[in-house]
């Protein structure tokens, strides 16, 4: 069976170690474009490099939690992709710190957490689903899936509750959890627009296993993940599901 590539992509947060990993491995399916935020430059020269070595990739300098900065990048992507639209949407932009246990916590880094990784990939899909409409209507013989639209919400295991035996992880706890619900409601409210959703745990990505996971390289937990969205179909749409495409329960 063929692969099924998405012609053209938007990812955000692609300058962390997961994110350029996703932008080469897509570039090796065959997509035609793909646009890779990031925030901070002199962080960003891996990514800014491969850009310039392959006229596919265009790397936007923005904060996508700044309304102005977005609009004015969705902007410049009309007016490459035009009436092609966005076929794969990834949500990957992310912070993280170990101090997060009950004394640790202050209500700036909550609010910032809770901030990009849950409110801005929703303000993000609400603002690019006009071309995200282009691209799901695009080729109506397909089936549901890649060769349509996808909407890929990078979420982590701390996002399931009814797995939580150790407690702790306050911010990212509460930021995947309020993803994971949203990526649900989403999953209803567009299939009427022919875009699929899912939300996807990469793994446990160096060091040592967390007990659930064992310990994987970011290579491995990209090409799981790119194979999950590869099978995506309306039998699992909304699903919270791990690099393997095994559902993990809210």
């Amino acid at each position: 069976m063929a692969s099924k590539r998405a012609r053209n992509v938007f990812i955000t947060g692609a300058n962390s170690e997961l994110g350029l990993e996703m932008v080469k491995q897509l570039l090796r399916t065959g997509s035609e474009n793909i646009f890779a935020t990031y925030r901070n430059p002199t962080r960003s020269q891996d990514l800014l490099e491969l850009a310039n070595l392959d006229p596919r990739l265009h790397a936007l300098n923005i904060d996508v939690r700044r309304d102005c900065q977005l609009i004015q990048a969705l902007r410049q992507v009309y007016d490459i992709v035009k009436e092609d639209g966005i076929n794969l949407l990834i949500n990957n932009a992310g912070i993280f710190t170990e101090k997060q246990g009950l004394c640790d916590l202050d209500k700036t880094t909550f609010m910032d957490f809770l901030e990009l990784h849950a409110v801005t990939p929703v303000m993000l899909i609400k603002d690019i689903l006009p071309l995200l409409e282009r691209a799901a209507n695009q080729n109506p013989e397909a089936p549901l899936g890649l060769e349509r639209c996808v909407i890929a919400n990078i979420t982590s295991f701390y996002g399931s509750t009814s797995s939580n035996t150790t407690g702790g992880f306050y911010y990212s706890r509460c930021a995947r959890s309020a993803l994971n619900a949203a990526s649900v409601s989403l999953s209803i409210d567009l299939k009427d627009y022919n875009i699929l959703v899912t939300a996807i745990n990469p793994g446990q990505i160096g060091g040592e296993s967390d007990g659930q996971y064992p310990p994987l390289t970011t290579e491995e937990s990209v090409a799981g993940m790119l194979q999950v969205l590869q099978d995506l179909d309306v039998t699992k749409n909304g699903m919270f599901v791990d690099y393997l495409g095994q559902e993990i329960f809210l």
